[in-house]
């Protein structure tokens, strides 16, 4: 490269600086970050709204930042060249108020690393155990024991990984409605008593699931550092936990 840069004419020589110059801009004029400390909402993957953007002429990246945490979106691309400022999923990230922003991981640098992990849960009935969520065969599910309040289901990843996204299949058909107001927690240590309040709160499915949702998602895209994935239904109906699958994608080291 060097030795076909002498051969130029200065007015090539401007000219190739101007293009690198412009690439660079284009390159760096692009900020995608999420706000930390903001919890989600898990949800349908069939469901448009996880594609919403909208876009907004702002004068400052700044100023972009503050409108993702005002209309608790889950992230941000600020555009130095046009000003302009997009919006992911407005709405889908729990109203907090976070100050700090980090650039976003994309899925290329996450892996999925449940199969074969131990899995822990509240009583469940017959055979249908906490291994049959993480068995990758949709046919089985954890069933949790009738009458059991707060049923809950655990996983351990064997040590301590920036988790950012779980991928949860609830029990279609008819039982499909026993699947709601779900908490996500993340810890460190071990907890089988089913009180999971010291666990970071990762997202929520306040909603009632239907078989046509499929699969559920629920993103961390600034991810929390933990062992330990707890999945529990925080309402007291006597409505069983039925989970056919849970994936667990962390960033890859």
């Amino acid at each position: 490269m060097m030795a076909s840069w002498e051969w130029m004419k200065p007015a090539d020589k401007w000219t190739m600086m101007w293009m690198w110059a412009f690439i660079i801009l284009i390159v760096g004029a692009q900020r995608i970050k999420i706000p930390i400390g903001l919890k989600t909402h898990c949800v349908s993957e069939v469901d448009p709204v996880v594609l919403t953007q909208n876009i907004y002429t702002l004068v400052s990246e700044i100023m972009c930042a503050a409108l993702c945490n005002q209309k608790a979106a889950l992230q941000y691309t600020f555009n130095n060249v046009d000003s302009s400022c997009t919006l992911d999923g407005e709405g889908l990230g729990i109203k907090s108020t976070p100050n700090k922003f980090k650039r976003s991981v994309t899925p290329d640098m996450l892996e999925e690393i449940t199969t074969g992990k131990i899995t822990y849960s509240s009583p469940y009935a017959a055979t249908d155990d906490s291994g049959k969520a993480t068995d990758r065969n949709d046919t089985t599910m954890y069933h949790s024991k009738p009458g059991w309040v707060f049923p809950w289901w655990m996983v351990d990843l064997g040590r301590n990984r920036d988790i950012h996204h779980v991928r949860i299949l609830p029990r279609p058909g008819y039982y499909s409605f026993r699947f709601h107001h779900i908490e996500i927690r993340l810890g460190q240590v071990l907890e089988t008593s089913g009180n999971f309040s010291s666990y970071s709160l990762f997202a929520v499915y306040n909603e009632y699931y239907k078989s046509a949702m499929m699969h559920l998602s629920c993103y961390n895209k600034e991810g929390v550092n933990a062992r330990y994935v707890s999945i529990q239904r925080v309402t007291p109906e006597d409505d069983m936990l039925h989970i056919l699958e849970v994936q667990v994608f962390v960033l890859i080291e």
